[in-house]
């Protein structure tokens, strides 16, 4: 059992936590799409009322993790804590930010692109039924259609972040990157005014979505997450240890409270309500986890680890769900699983995420530490 403790400096160490625990979640629901019929198509085989206790809540696990795009929303909250911590620890210039921004993003991204076209056409060769037959299910309408839409104009836009008729190689997570890249662009000329920033982006989540305004999503919807983050930061030492060491438990079982209602409003597609939960859900989690020493046994060390090589995880890990799925469905002739297969895919999954963080994300993040260090060699020259 994990024992709670105060500390009276930050943990910053355990917002990785946090980030190993989105990622995996995110895994999990993209592996469910994927590799499950999903709950109302096993409902419609398996009725109810001949359930037992055991699948009951082996059906609420199912259905726990289907809040993957509130899980994004944490993601956006956390990338602008840690972006306004880059800009507190050292005096940036505008170019310096944003070489180290590409160099930090675009090298796993361009590898994952190349390994969703790969994939993409992989599975025409193990199963080519997969694009040929007209299956009746949101994965493989998708999947023909990326598959259909591959070719210089689509590998050209994805290049800069931006979709054609469907992402490239059907890796729906890039959806995010170009909401990020945004952020990258402008976060530099409003870090030094973080309230404003948050003021401004709140009147445009709020008032923007009833104006034709509205298909600017980084501003009518997801600024103010990021601006959040930021906020957070700004925020950190203000003094609410003292309440957070008399309520820890209290802070702890408000966080659970938060999590459960984000799914279940989530499954209910109550989106707005989901979202702005989700920001609550971040908030108090990352004073928590500020505030709060954690002893640290194997399971939270594996999380902060996951944390560590969640940009891998994140963008490689849908090919090789995909990859999973044409290899059923040639050996099994199924194109719906309503047997929970999509558990065994999920190591699979973080062994290659794995292997790509340490080929890939390591060595680009050697490549900013060589790049940081030549800077703050200059700089001491110039001095």
């Amino acid at each position: 059992m994990t024992n709670l403790s105060i500390k009276s400096s930050e943990n910053l160490s355990n917002l990785h936590i946090l980030r190993g625990l989105t990622a995996l979640y995110v895994l999990i629901y993209h592996a469910k799409f994927i590799l499950w019929c999903g709950g109302n198509e096993y409902i419609k085989a398996y009725p109810m009322h001949n359930w037992g206790i055991g699948d009951y809540l082996v059906f609420a696990s199912d259905i726990f993790s289907s809040a993957g795009f509130e899980m994004v929303l944490v993601f956006f909250v956390l990338s602008g804590f840690f972006i306004a911590k880059s800009f507190n620890k050292k005096r940036w210039s505008l170019r310096d930010f944003y070489l180290k921004r590409i160099a930090r993003i675009y090298p796993p991204y361009l590898f994952s692109l190349l390994f969703s076209v790969i994939v993409i056409l992989l599975i025409g060769q193990i199963n080519a039924d997969l694009y040929s037959l007209d299956i009746p299910f949101e994965r493989n309408q998708r999947l023909k259609v990326a598959y259909e839409n591959l070719n210089f104009k689509s590998i050209a836009y994805s290049l800069f972040f931006i979709s054609t008729k469907e992402y490239i190689g059907m890796n729906i997570v890039y959806w995010s990157l170009l909401i990020e890249v945004v952020f990258y662009i402008i976060i530099p000329f409003v870090i030094v005014r973080p309230v404003i920033y948050f003021i401004l982006s709140l009147i445009c989540a709020i008032f923007m979505r009833y104006t034709p305004l509205a298909y600017f999503t980084f501003l009518s919807e997801y600024s103010i997450y990021f601006a959040l983050g930021v906020l957070i930061f700004k925020y950190k030492d203000i003094s609410v240890v003292t309440i957070i060491e008399k309520s820890k438990y209290i802070f702890l079982i408000l966080i659970i409270t938060l999590i459960f209602s984000v799914v279940i409003l989530s499954a209910l597609k109550l989106k707005y309500y989901s979202s702005f939960t989700a920001a609550l859900l971040s908030l108090f989690s990352i004073f928590f986890l500020l505030k709060v020493q954690l002893h640290e046994g194997w399971v939270l060390k594996r999380l902060k680890f996951l944390g560590e090589i969640s940009y891998s995880l994140y963008l490689f890990h849908f090919p090789v769900l995909l990859l999973i799925y044409a290899l059923l469905t040639k050996y099994t002739g199924s194109y719906n699983f309503y047997s929970r297969v999509y558990w065994v895919s999920i190591p699979i999954a973080l062994l290659v995420a794995y292997c790509c963080y340490g080929f890939i994300e390591k060595r680009s993040k050697l490549m900013i530490d060589v790049f940081r260090n030549r800077r703050s060699l200059r700089m001491e020259i110039e001095e």
